[in-house]
């Protein structure tokens, strides 16, 4: 079963780099005046953000990948002693849970030892299995905060990691 997890785990796609490229796309196409409007969005977040420079875009998206990879998973245990098994949740569906999280586990450790990168390795499940988004956001919104970040502000910065989310 282990096998079968950690292969469907490195065939996911898109991984996650690439729907961060995505999303970069889709702001600094809207940000161009030439495009049509069928790309067009209602939201003022969508708006506001399109108008940036695509240089501070890029800022915005190298950040939340640092964060990323700097984000570490609990450890096994921990999880879920933190995570409980849900009443609606079978028996059968923990374990599958149980196996996918100690997978994500082992294939994160593999890759950041042999220097890889997390946002090359997985997908969207990564960030649903683990529970990590929030520990990303976090600390994406705290580089943000502490003012080093030159040329970065922590509002604009909320809403492409809100947007992204």
């Amino acid at each position: 079963i282990m096998d079968e997890v950690l292969q469907s785990l490195q065939q996911e796609a898109p991984k996650i780099d690439v729907s961060v490229k995505n999303f970069l796309s889709v702001l600094i196409a809207k940000g161009q005046k030439d495009v049509p409007h069928s790309v067009s969005s209602s939201s003022n977040t969508v708006d506001s953000l399109a108008n940036l420079p695509p240089h501070f875009l890029m800022d915005y998206a190298r950040l939340l990948l640092q964060c990323l990879q700097s984000c570490v998973p609990l450890e096994y245990q921990a999880y879920f002693e933190q995570n409980p098994q849900p009443e609606s949740q079978s028996a059968s569906e923990r374990l599958d849970h149980m196996c996918k999280y100690k997978a994500i586990c082992a294939l994160r450790k593999h890759t950041i030892d042999k220097g890889g990168k997390v946002s090359k390795s997985f997908g969207k499940s990564y960030l649903l299995s683990t529970n990590i988004w929030p520990a990303i956001k976090s600390l994406f919104l705290s580089q943000l905060e502490d003012g080093t970040r030159k040329n970065l502000t922590f509002g604009e910065g909320q809403q492409f990691v809100e947007l992204y989310e």
